[in-house]
């Protein structure tokens, strides 16, 4: 929950930037390429860093499901 709620703000970062402060995000940062093009090519990259945070907690998810199935198992099959 709290990296879905950092990537909503963070998603809606850029256009209340472009919307208020368009000035800052003329500025350029490289070369051609401004604030505004930076900031959302960032935005690209942190849903992915997001995603790799969310598989690596659900492979750590799904092994908790698989012990707890084998331990159901192996219980039912004692009775």
């Amino acid at each position: 929950m709290p990296a879905s709620i950092f990537f909503v703000v963070y998603y809606f970062t850029l256009p209340i930037l472009v919307g208020w402060w368009p000035e800052l995000m003329k500025k350029p940062v490289l070369g051609p390429v401004n604030a505004a093009y930076l900031f959302a090519l960032s935005e690209f990259f942190m849903a992915w860093a997001i995603a790799y945070v969310y598989v690596q907690k659900a492979g750590k998810w799904d092994e908790q499901a698989r012990q707890i199935l084998a331990k159901e198992s192996s219980d039912s099959a004692s009775h």
